[in-house]
């Protein structure tokens, strides 16, 4: 059993260093996963930071998922965060609307 654990290991491994050498003689494919993986994860970042979600932060930096995780984070666990500044601007424009018509 313990043999039969420990081949299977290896073969993935196997399988796994000729993916990656295919990877690494091809550099158009290389450059491919490179356009896909860091704008979806320099966006996550961004936004991790913003909302101060540390652990999300840390995650998306640690973590490499060429970009599933990024894209799951930003349409699932990405709450907005509201600008007070608009509120606050939009308010301030309501009130002026209304003093010139009674003026």
């Amino acid at each position: 059993m313990k043999k039969k654990v420990k081949w299977q290991r290896i073969n993935f491994l196997r399988k796994k260093n000729k993916m990656l050498e295919y990877i690494y003689q091809n550099p158009l494919i290389f450059g491919i996963i490179l356009l896909w993986n860091v704008p979806w994860k320099g966006v996550a970042l961004w936004k991790a930071a913003r909302n101060r979600q540390k652990i999300w932060f840390i995650l998306l930096l640690i973590v490499n998922t060429m970009a599933i995780l990024e894209i799951i984070y930003l349409f699932i666990f990405c709450e907005p965060k509201e600008d007070k500044n608009k509120d606050e601007k939009s308010e301030d424009t309501e009130d002026v609307s209304q003093e010139e018509i009674v003026d």
